[in-house]
Parts: structure tokens; sequence; C-alpha cells
């Protein structure tokens, strides 16, 4: 056995695991806040997962030798602890297939967001031509009548 020790193993999986919960939460707030097009809540969110990612990273980085001892040590871990570690690990890795999905589905929003507003500037731009057209710029006011009947 390595230098890690079963709580080692333990409490890192659950840690992660914690984590990916609350970047799951982060992202469900993410995903009604593209919904509602708050753009400010968004970056708000983003902020907030941000700092749960760094946070993740130091602690990969503080142990980085830990998933390879893991894979070697886990066989002669006693069954409880090995048990209650792949329990973490299992919903660790369905907790990011469902921010993955997430993820996808605000991308594919935002995506819809962005395609929205850019028809919506157009057609502002193409009225505002059509506008400029009608409007005669010179210095003084023309009275232009068509000859009906005068």
């Amino acid at each position: 056995m390595t230098a890690n020790q079963p709580a080692e193993y333990l409490a890192f999986f659950k840690h992660r695991c914690e984590h990916c919960q609350i970047l799951l939460a982060l992202s469900e707030q993410q995903q009604a806040a593209i919904s509602e097009n708050q753009l400010d809540e968004l970056l708000s969110i983003i902020g907030r997962k941000q700092r749960v990612l760094t946070l993740m990273e130091d602690t990969k980085r503080e142990q980085p030798a830990l998933w390879e001892n893991w894979q070697t040590d886990r066989e002669g871990l006693d069954s409880e602890t090995r048990q209650r570690c792949e329990q973490y690990l299992a919903e660790t890795e369905s907790l990011l297939a469902s921010l993955v999905q997430l993820e996808q589905q605000g991308t594919d929003q935002l995506k819809k967001n962005r395609d929205h507003t850019q028809a919506e500037l157009q057609q502002i731009s193409r009225s505002m031509k059509a506008n400029d057209a009608y409007y005669d710029q010179g210095e003084s006011p023309t009275h232009r009548f068509l000859d009906v009947g005068r």
C-alpha cells in the first residue's frame, strides 16, 4: 500500500463529490439565469463556479498521485471503505454527466439568444436604413405634394 491512507481516499472522493454537487446546483441556477436572460446574475454564477473549480484544482494539486495510488491500493482496502469510495466515485460520475448535459443546454440556449438578438439588430438596422432613405437631410424643409387636383 502506498503512503495514502484509506481515510485520505474517502475524504478526497467525498470532497470532490460535494464540489460536483455544488457545481450542479450552480449550473441549474445558471440555466435559469440564461432562460430569463439575466446577464448580471449569469456572470455572478459563473464567478462562483470558477471559485469552486479553482478549489477542486487546488485540492487535486495537493495530492497529484492520489488517483494512481487509488488504482493500486483499492483492492487492498477494507471492503467498507472501498465500497464507500466507489459510491462517491459513481455519484461524482453521475453528477458530472448531468453537469455536462446542463452546460450543453446552456450553451445551446445562449446561442439561440445570440442569434435572436443578432436578427433583431439586423431588423433594426434595415429599418433605420429604410427610414434614412425617406428622410430628407437637406437644410431647409421641403414641402412636396402630389399634384392631385391642384
